[in-house]
């Protein structure tokens, strides 16, 4: 009768602890868990904490990345404003330039019309007017060096005499081979113009070696622009009987020297 009272004490206490410890499992659930599960989830902690940083990091990056993008945009943004300003003042200075441009073009006209006037006024049809106000004819044919003063004298004139560079620089833009008032005189063997001053072999417009009097048949001068080897250089002493065109020359109407 003890031993069953005893027995029946040992289980009811069993029972009892039971009760106790699920109860606390109720109220506690992780409580159930042993030493090595809790251990387990302790040790996720570092890499969730190592993939909060990582996070931080990335952020940090694009952050950092968005504020370099927006300034290279601002930067080229500016960089285009200046670039157009820059454009649009080109244009501008053009549009000047061209304005300009366009009034020069009709002065050049209108200065040229005046001149074309003032030349029909005071030279012959035909005839050209140089800086130095004297009127010019080029010759369309082809003669001897006496053939073609006597030509210029029936017109009035006479084969042409330089006397300046500006004289030369007008002969020389005719572009051509031309006899010029310019003779060797036979007595004395000195160069002469055709209206009787002496011409320097020093100081004229010489091609270099000459004149040379090749063969000694040379005694009347050329002016020579398709040969020219420096600037304002082309005379040539040829033989008086070769036949080329030739240029008058005479003062306008109602000049004096």
């Amino acid at each position: 009768m003890d031993m069953d009272l005893d027995q029946h004490i040992y289980v009811n206490g069993i029972s009892l602890k039971r009760s106790i410890i699920a109860a606390q499992t109720l109220k506690n659930p992780g409580a159930r868990l042993s030493g090595s599960e809790s251990a387990g989830r302790r040790d996720h902690r570092p890499a969730a904490v190592c993939l909060g940083l990582l996070c931080f990091l990335l952020l940090s990056a694009l952050t950092a990345l968005a504020v370099y993008h927006i300034g290279a945009i601002n930067d080229a943004e500016k960089k285009q404003q200046v670039l157009a300003a820059e454009r649009d003042q080109i244009l501008s200075n053009h549009s000047v330039l061209s304005a300009e441009r366009d009034q020069l073009e009709d002065a050049y006209t209108s200065c040229n019309h005046i001149k074309n006037q003032l030349v029909s006024r005071i030279c012959p049809k035909g005839w050209s007017l140089d800086v130095s106000i004297n009127c010019y004819y080029v010759s369309t044919g082809i003669k001897n060096w006496s053939d073609s003063r006597e030509d210029c004298r029936k017109k009035g004139a006479d084969l042409v005499i330089i006397r300046s560079p500006q004289e030369q620089a007008f002969i020389e833009n005719l572009k051509g081979s031309f006899w010029i008032g310019l003779i060797k005189n036979e007595e004395g063997g000195t160069w002469k113009w055709v209206d009787g001053k002496a011409a320097s072999t020093n100081n004229g417009y010489w091609n270099p070696g000459q004149p040379d009097n090749h063969q000694g048949i040379e005694k009347c001068v050329e002016s020579n622009r398709f040969h020219l080897p420096t600037h304002q250089k082309g005379w040539n002493d040829l033989p008086c009987q070769n036949k080329m065109p030739w240029i008058c020359q005479k003062q306008p109407s109602g000049f004096q020297n």
